[in-house]
């Protein structure tokens, strides 16, 4: 117990924790008896590594379709609708079986376990990509909608800008603001839809042994999983503040 510090009144065990993060020091795992850093730095680039390869996805994946339907109507953007929903209403840990049972199973095109390689990272990126650029898509779209029956995108097609240069150049920017404001508040989606999924592709990574360490109840690894994901919400909300002024000149005028 002296060994823990847990001989301590809880107040002075708090703040000595409090303390200890000051200096990069998040305490001693109870089950693997090694300093919760140490664990991170052996975790975290493989957790990284998936939540921005899915980050990528969730991009490529909203911008392609919210361009290609922007200002369409009929059955094919019903039907991408529907599609959307659909995946948004599946669990990511369920998208990931079924992908295992498609593209491992069954077509043997990717490992089933592990990290082996960039061919072992597709599959867990897209189960957890794919939903949120289904949120994305349909935020960005909604706003390309809009925009293009404003009088700056009308004044552009008549100077003979054709419609994909008029999404492109002149909608897209005034209507990627909201669309990057969520973006960054899905960062929270990427981190615990990366637990579900390393767990479900056994990978490597901070989102697996946090679910180990609340098995075990491995209080010091919870404490500094919960510490790096409130540090990811705050440099991702920076990150978003920097590229709002960027996008909206309206927002530099207002600050000076």
């Amino acid at each position: 117990i002296a060994e823990w510090g847990l001989d301590r009144p809880v107040v002075l065990q708090y703040l000595g924790y409090l303390a200890g993060l000051l200096h990069g020091e998040f305490g001693t795992s109870y089950i693997q008896n090694k300093p919760v850093l140490d664990i991170f730095t052996s975790q975290i680039g493989a957790t990284l590594q998936l939540a921005g390869a899915a980050l990528l996805i969730a991009v490529v994946v909203a911008l392609g379709l919210s361009l290609w339907l922007a200002g369409r109507r009929g059955a094919v953007r019903s039907l991408v609708g529907g599609a959307e929903l659909t995946v948004l209403s599946v669990p990511s840990f369920w998208l990931g079986l079924i992908l295992l049972t498609v593209f491992s199973f069954q077509l043997r095109w990717f490992p089933v376990l592990g990290d082996d390689g960039p061919r072992a990272l597709v599959l867990p990126a897209l189960a957890i990509g794919i939903p949120q650029g289904a949120y994305l898509t349909q935020v960005l779209r909604e706003d390309l909608d809009g925009e293009l029956v404003r009088p700056y995108v009308l004044t552009a097609r008549s100077r003979g800008a054709s419609i994909g240069r008029a999404k492109r150049v002149h909608a897209l920017r005034h209507a990627a603001l909201p669309a990057v404001t969520i973006g960054g508040l899905l960062v929270g989606g990427l981190l615990g839809g990366a637990a579900i999924t390393e767990t479900v592709f056994g990978r490597p990574g901070l989102g697996r042994i946090a679910v180990k360490a609340v098995e075990s109840q491995d209080m010091p690894i919870v404490l500094g999983v919960a510490f790096f994901a409130s540090a990811v919400f705050v440099i991702a909300s920076t990150l978003v503040d920097f590229a709002a002024l960027a996008l909206d000149p309206r927002l530099r005028q207002a600050r000076s």
